[in-house]
């Protein structure tokens, strides 16, 4: 959603922050959706916590921090150092949770005991990864 508003991923949770009312229109845009299709895979970090009509599996994609950093990087090109990428990504996660918690009173949307299915993604490959899951369906 960041990129469809021309907005960085820092700049996109800034705004998410300020406009809390945004956040859950956006929220409720993704629940009406789950609610309105068919087969369904759904990204984002509220989904796992949406109330739809159907059975759903709940999956939990993990990475060890320095390779969620490293990946980071690879997607977003800054330019900046490893130990300040995890240090971004490690804040930008202790926001998210407080915000999460301030909003729909959810203390960690981390947690695996939310989720069905828990995937460490640090040393596979994205097709592993997209195999896993389907498997997990």
């Amino acid at each position: 959603m960041a990129e469809e508003r021309g907005l960085s991923i820092e700049d996109f949770y800034a705004q998410m922050k300020a406009d809390p009312d945004g956040e859950k229109a956006i929220d409720l845009r993704q629940a009406e959706r789950m609610n309105s299709e068919n087969y369904l895979i759904v990204d984002g970090r509220m989904a796992a916590f949406q109330k739809t009509v159907f059975d759903m599996k709940r999956v939990l994609l993990t990475v060890n921090p320095e390779e969620g950093a490293r990946r980071t990087m690879l997607r977003e090109k800054k330019g900046k150092s490893l130990t300040q990428t995890l240090a971004d990504n490690i804040k930008r996660a202790n926001d998210e949770r407080a915000r999460y918690n301030s909003l729909y009173n959810i203390k960690d949307f981390l947690d695996p005991r939310h989720y069905d299915v828990v995937i460490d993604t640090t040393k596979i490959p994205a097709y592993e990864v997209a195999h896993r899951v389907y498997m997990a369906l």
